[in-house]
């Protein structure tokens, strides 16, 4: 049904320039996965009472993911569309993966060893290009970690519900992921964009920022185009 649906769409709007995406829960992880259909709480619990078995539904997750994405790629650049986009702004020209444990807020370091680190390697080695979209404070003490991860080359930043909003509270946490060789991508408001391009490596920083309009968005990338010249034209 899909096969047919996408084709269809090709054949009625080939006349303008799209990109198909991916389902978006195409790029949850197992352990996400497997929490919403056991339900967060009984999730947890199977990690204490049924470990094995947990362990053995995540790596049958983990492999059937690499099945359903090479299926899905195959579907959507079947017709020659180059790269590849998703519900990330963002475009790139190979396989790309965005994958996420939100459940892994409330899980230690050893639960996070034990149950999302090895499928997280799994579904990084099936794509060219991995993100990992890192939610909220209490996720936070997992990063270094997650930056360890093969494949794994930038580190989405949301800062969770109910937190303030603003870029600059999170700059050590931007600088630590920087410092593990790791890309880092957050939103962020427009009176921090100077002070943010000065503080972090703009080889390693993709930003979100929103403009009410189409000369706005070219006033702030002339800007940051001025500014990264600035701080780092002469490193």
């Amino acid at each position: 049904k899909s096969s047919r649906s996408i084709y269809r769409l090709d054949e009625e709007i080939d006349q303008f320039r799209y990109y198909v995406g991916f389902p978006p829960t195409m790029h949850t992880s197992s352990s996400d996965m497997l929490a919403a259909i056991r339900g967060v709480n009984r999730f947890l619990v199977d990690l204490i009472e049924y470990p094995e078995e947990v362990k053995q539904a995540l790596a049958a997750m983990s492999a059937n993911f690499g099945r359903i994405y090479d299926e899905l790629y195959g579907i959507i650049h079947s017709h020659g569309y180059e790269g590849y986009g998703n519900w990330w702004p963002i475009w790139c020209p190979d396989r790309l993966g965005v994958f996420q444990s939100d459940v892994s807020c409330m899980l230690s370091p050893e639960m996070l060893e034990a149950f999302v680190i090895p499928h997280l390697e799994t579904t990084a080695s099936f794509v060219s290009h991995s993100c990992y979209h890192l939610d909220g404070p209490d996720a936070i003490r997992h990063v270094e970690r997650i930056c360890e991860v093969p494949g794994i080359h930038t580190i989405q930043w949301v800062p969770g519900a109910g937190t303030a909003a603003g870029a600059l509270q999170w700059i050590d946490l931007f600088r630590k992921i920087q410092a593990k060789g790791r890309s880092v991508y957050f939103g962020l408001q427009k009176d921090e964009l100077e002070t943010i391009i000065r503080e972090l490596d703009p080889r390693k920083v993709i930003l979100g920022l929103g403009a009410s309009s189409l000369e706005e968005a070219d006033s702030l990338m002339t800007l940051a185009e001025q500014w990264t010249a600035r701080y780092w034209g002469a490193r």
